[in-house]
C-alpha cells in the first residue's frame, strides 16, 4: 500500500482494446493500452512489465492484481483472467475480478457528470446485433435492466419501455446500438435520444479497472487466483452453431 491506498496492477482485455495500468486508489500512476484485435496474447505481459516499470512499482509493492472479467470477447477474457491468475499466483497476491460493465458505466458517468438533466447509461458488448450482452443503468450507476445476452432489437425496445431520458451508450457495440435506434421505424425508438461516450472511454480502460478494484478491495471483494473467471452471459458462437446442428438433426 502507498499512503494508505491500495496499489494495484490492473488488466483489461475484454474488447479489442488491450491494456494494463498501475493505480493507487483513484490515482493512475501509469497506463498503457492499444486498440488492436488479436494482439492480446503476446502484448499483454510486456504491457504489464512496462506500466510497472514506468510507475516504479515492484510486484512486492502490489496489494492485488485486478482484471476486467466481462462481459466481452471470449478469447480476450480468457487471456486476461489467465494472465491475472498466473501473475497473482507467482507473486502471492489476490485477484480483484472487476465486472466490465461497472468499468464502462463509471466512465460514462464521469464523462457526463456535468449534465444538469437525468440520463441513463446503456452498456452494450458484442460484434453482432443478434449476439450482444446488454444492460441499462441510472446516472448513479444503479442497475435498471440486468446484464443478459439479448439482441439489440430486443434491448432497444426494453430501454424504450423502461425510461424516457436521454441514453448514453458505451461498449464495443455502442455504434451498432446507435445505428439501430436511428434506423428504427418504431415510434418509441424514433423518439429515443442516444449519444455515445467519446473515444477512448467508449471501451473499458485499465486505469478505471484499477480504480474500481480499489473500491472492491475496501469491501473485501478480492478472490484467490483460481476464482478469477470470466463472466460470459452468452454462448460462444461455436456453441450456438453446434446447438443449431443438433436441433436440425432431431428435426430430421
Amino acid at each position: 500500500m502507498m499512503n494508505g491506498e491500495f496499489t494495484i496492477l490492473a488488466i483489461e482485455t475484454s474488447t479489442s482494446l488491450m491494456g494494463a495500468a498501475v493505480t493507487v486508489g483513484e490515482e493512475v500512476l501509469s497506463e498503457g493500452f492499444v486498440d488492436k484485435p488479436k494482439v492480446h496474447s503476446y502484448r499483454l505481459l510486456p504491457m504489464c512489465d512496462r506500466v510497472l516499470s514506468e510507475a516504479k512499482v515492484s510486484p512486492s509493492q502490489l496489494v492485488a492484481v485486478a482484471v476486467s472479467v466481462g462481459p466481452g470477447s471470449f478469447t480476450g477474457l480468457r487471456i486476461g483472467c489467465a494472465t491475472a491468475q498466473g501473475l497473482s499466483h507467482a507473486w502471492g497476491k489476490r485477484v480483484v475480478p472487476v465486472p466490465t460493465f461497472s468499468v464502462l458505466v463509471e466512465q460514462a458517468i464521469r464523462e457526463n457528470r456535468e449534465r444538469d438533466h437525468e440520463f441513463h447509461v446503456a452498456a452494450v458488448q458484442g460484434r453482432a446485433k443478434a449476439q450482444t450482452v446488454t444492460a441499462l443503468y441510472s446516472r448513479e450507476g444503479v442497475q435498471v435492466i440486468p446484464p443478459e445476452g439479448r439482441s439489440l432489437e430486443r434491448f432497444a425496445l426494453q430501454v424504450a419501455s423502461a425510461v424516457s431520458t436521454p441514453i448514453i451508450v458505451v461498449g464495443d457495440a455502442a455504434q451498432l446500438f446507435a445505428e439501430h435506434v436511428a434506423g428504427a421505424d418504431t415510434g418509441s425508438l424514433r423518439d429515443m435520444e442516444v449519444s455515445a461516450v467519446s473515444e477512448p472511454a467508449r471501451l473499458p480502460l485499465p486505469g478505471m479497472v484499477g480504480r474500481l478494484a480499489a473500491r472492491m478491495m475496501r469491501e473485501g471483494l478480492s478472490v484467490e487466483p483460481k476464482a478469477a473467471i470470466p463472466l460470459y452471459y452468452r454462448k460462444h458462437q461455436a456453441e450456438v452453431l453446434l446447438s443449431q446442428k443438433k436441433n436440425e438433426g432431431r428435426a430430421e
